[in-house]
């Protein structure tokens, strides 16, 4: 008999399985864990901020902070109030008496006038202000306009907040407050 070497097998079968990488799970739990955790808190401060907002309380200290209680707090007598033109500078000012009634002092107190052209239009704002107006305290206020075209003026309001600001509906208003007691024209 003849030599004959031993014979190769040939396995042409599926190849063996290939360990797993743990890199998938760990980048997916690195990843997903911050995600789920952000979420939860966004939910949390939501849910608690909608119990404030909605909170009786909450709502009455917002509307006691920004009312306007310049009403309450002063008196405006409309005869002292005088529109005069200033020969020397050709502009027209407001001046007139404001009288704090309570026994406080009121930190703030502006007074605005809107500023009218010959036809009625409002080409400018004049405002005056105080700080700290004495409990039974008066002041002479006096309203410039820094427009020469102004030929009336008329009270737009007083207020014991500078501003009134308020958003909604996707945009933001700024405004003085309103409490006007009155109006006039140029003497």
């Amino acid at each position: 008999m003849s030599y004959q070497p031993p014979q190769q097998q040939y396995n042409y079968g599926a190849p063996p399985p290939r360990k797993s990488s743990p890199w998938p799970w760990i980048i997916g739990f690195g990843c997903g864990l911050p995600v789920v955790l952000v979420a939860g808190c966004v939910a949390w401060l939501a849910i608690g901020v909608q119990k404030v907002v909605n909170d009786p309380e909450f709502k009455k200290a917002i509307e006691t902070a920004t009312k306007n209680k310049a009403a309450e707090k002063t008196t405006f007598d409309p005869a002292t109030l005088r529109i005069v033109k200033d020969p020397a500078t050709g502009l027209m000012h407001a001046k007139g008496v404001i009288k704090n009634k309570t026994d406080e002092k009121i930190p703030f107190l502006i007074v605005t006038f809107s500023c009218l052209d010959a036809e009625g239009n409002q080409i400018d704002t004049a405002t005056d202000s105080i700080s700290d107006l004495g409990a039974k305290g008066q002041w002479k206020f006096d309203a410039a306009a820094d427009d020469k075209a102004v030929k009336s003026m008329r009270l737009g309001g007083i207020s014991t907040a500078p501003l009134d600001i308020q958003s909604g509906g996707g945009k933001t208003t700024i405004r003085f407050n309103d409490g006007a007691k009155g109006q006039t024209g140029a003497e």
